[in-house]
């Protein structure tokens, strides 16, 4: 029970459902508290983004064998089919949990994608706590990174797609452009911090990549595009430059302890309390991406991973809280806060099952008895 508290509040769950208790406080004192400190949920999701963005080195990436690339790439689809198809079920079937809101396809394919999320941190610890080997917990590491670029590309491919159809230039080419913005906003942005500072030096890479991400977290939100995306590419692009890629990678470093614990904090107050009737929900997708996680590892089975993967792969780590800040910045009006609701909420639960979910998995197996040998009769 001990280490179950230790690993829920490493993972951030105090901090969240603190955030979810202040932001229905605020909103009984005023309305407009909450909505007031979006721009610093921008700021989380952009420093979440680049700390991801910054494991994006292509020395790295290649080299993943290509079987590991498509079984993790395929279990992700896997869970993401499967969250979005429940989720369209339950809102067809039970629309009095959903009040006025119907998911639309995108919508559902975004909160498929942060459900297959698997947080690389989060897992770690988990594992660690399991009492797993240095082995393990490292294969554990790269399939959680590999779980999670699948995810982000999806999630990307799914807004590029609803903000096209916004537009009345058709849904492929305002899709494309709304891409090409986002992409091209995020180079440009890590091109002029590597330009402005010498990054060769420790502290200044520092300055730069936070810099870097700062300006994506404002322009993201300024400009109505994606600060997820955004601060994705530019920390992509600032290593991918940098005469020092640790260095940069470093300073962009996963947000942990307090700066964590506010960002969680903040993310919880874009819960709302009309949102809340979407908690059964919550609940049934939480269940069916852990079950789907479970089916994944077995119907995708390779010989090094198959006795470590699966449940053991449960967390989701912060990456899935800034999609939810994503999603509510992003989409904003009826279907913010009940997407935000949906993943956070379902993060809440996966992260409180996590632990017992990963020492099943990695439990040695019970040996069993060799089978009788026949008699031999002379």
């Amino acid at each position: 029970m001990n280490a179950l508290l230790a690993f829920c509040v490493a993972a951030g769950l105090a901090p969240l459902l603190i955030g979810i208790a202040l932001g229905a406080a605020l909103r009984l004192i005023d309305p407009g508290l909450p909505p007031a400190l979006t721009p610093l949920a921008a700021l989380g999701a952009a420093w979440i983004g680049g700390a991801f963005g910054a494991t994006l080195r292509w020395r790295v990436l290649r080299r993943v064998p290509r079987a590991l690339w498509i079984r993790c790439s395929m279990e992700s689809a896997l869970v993401t089919a499967a969250v979005a198809l429940a989720a369209d079920a339950l809102a067809r079937f039970a629309p009095i949990l959903f009040g006025a809101w119907r998911p639309s396809l995108p919508v559902l394919v975004m909160i498929g994608a942060a459900a297959g999320v698997t947080g690389r941190h989060a897992v770690t610890l988990a594992a660690r706590a399991a009492g797993a080997s240095p082995l393990v917990v490292r294969r554990l590491s790269r399939a959680a990174w590999l779980d999670t670029i699948a995810s982000v590309a999806v999630f990307l491919i799914a807004l590029a797609y609803l903000r096209g159809r916004e537009t009345s230039t058709g849904v492929l080419r305002g899709g494309v452009s709304w891409l090409v913005l986002s992409a091209g906003s995020g180079v440009l942005i890590g091109l002029m911090a590597e330009t402005l500072l010498d990054i060769r030096d420790r502290a200044r890479a520092g300055v730069a990549a936070l810099g870097a991400l700062w300006f994506a977290a404002g322009l993201g939100y300024a400009a109505e595009l994606s600060p997820l995306v955004v601060s994705v590419v530019a920390a992509a692009v600032l290593v991918h430059r940098a005469p020092r890629p640790r260095a940069v990678a470093a300073a962009l470093g996963t947000p942990q302890g307090l700066p964590w614990g506010l960002l969680a904090m903040v993310a919880g107050t874009l819960v709302e309390p009309r949102a809340w009737p979407l908690i059964p929900v919550a609940l049934a997708l939480s269940a069916v991406r852990l079950a789907a996680r479970g089916v994944g590892a077995a119907l995708l089975p390779i010989r090094p991973w198959a006795p470590h993967t699966g449940f053991a792969r449960a967390a989701q780590g912060p990456m899935a809280v800034a999609m939810a800040a994503d999603c509510a910045l992003s989409l904003g009006g009826v279907a913010g806060a009940p997407s935000a609701t949906l993943i956070l909420v379902s993060w809440c639960v996966v992260t409180v099952a996590t632990l017992p979910l990963t020492r099943r998995a990695l439990a040695p197996r019970a040996l069993t008895a060799p089978p009788p040998l026949p008699e031999v009769r002379g």
